[in-house]
């Protein structure tokens, strides 16, 4: 089946749109879920040959003709609470199952992929390379705000990751400027915390290129720079494989 709607203007007011198909599921009083659309694709037997590529619900938006004030969006959920009481609100939820006797090469709760005709990045915010992500979180003006942005929790019963899993990494080879920026935040308490305790080695190290300065005995940005927690309850500083000054709690600090 295929819909075909061209219609000219819809009314001036922004938030009105022309909809190709409008599907209403209202309810009043009933018992159990409800759903407005359900795409399912069902294959069986799939024959060698063609495209191997299986979808339950996709969405297009293409601009052909320049619109400076367009946003285009492939798809746009939108979840909302009528001050009323809920258990869960999310504007979308994503599950996978790789049912016993599977075998997957890539497995994924959100795959993010610029397409191959992808030829210019964002230039929002001054030029900044802000502008331009594959994930942006952020919120409409007037919203309360986020307490996280990105959160790792057993809030739908269970922990996300297994033990000896990485909650943030990367794959392959690749030279970036940098790793992790927030020098555009103010943090009014601590930026990292790993959970130190007292526990000896809990720091671990941070390994990555720290900016030198003038007069830390040759500290440059192509050196590796560690801390480490030791036995002592002190915080190591390490150059590369080079030991050059520990600090105790209080703000002691030694030689190594």
């Amino acid at each position: 089946m295929a819909i075909t709607h061209n219609d000219g203007n819809v009314l001036s007011d922004a938030s009105n749109f022309s909809n190709s198909l409008y599907v209403a599921n209202i309810s009043t009083g009933g018992k159990g879920g409800r759903q407005a659309i359900w795409g399912l694709t069902h294959i069986t037997n799939p024959q060698a040959g063609g495209n191997h590529n299986f979808v339950g619900v996709r969405g297009d938006a293409e601009l052909e003709s320049t619109d400076a004030a367009a946003g285009v969006f492939g798809m746009n959920p939108v979840a909302a609470l009528s001050g009323v009481q809920a258990k869960n609100l999310s504007g979308m939820e994503v599950n996978v199952a790789a049912r016993l006797g599977s075998t997957v090469a890539y497995k994924t709760g959100i795959q993010i992929a610029a397409n191959s005709d992808d030829a210019v990045q964002g230039s929002a915010y001054s030029g900044s390379t802000t502008g331009d992500a594959a994930l942006s979180i952020s919120a409409i003006a007037g919203s309360v705000g986020w307490r996280n942005a990105i959160l790792f929790s057993a809030a739908n019963g269970q922990q996300p990751v297994i033990a000896g899993s990485t909650l943030i990494a990367t794959g392959g080879t690749n030279t970036v400027t940098g790793g992790i920026d927030f020098s555009s935040y103010t943090f009014s308490g601590i930026a990292i915390n790993a959970g130190l305790g007292s526990a000896a080695g809990s720091l671990g190290t941070i390994k990555g290129a720290l900016v030198g300065k003038a007069g830390d005995g040759g500290a440059e940005e192509t050196h590796r720079h560690y801390f480490n927690w030791n036995a002592s309850n002190q915080i190591e500083f390490w150059i590369d494989g080079t030991c050059v000054g520990k600090m105790s709690i209080g703000g002691a600090t030694a030689a190594c």
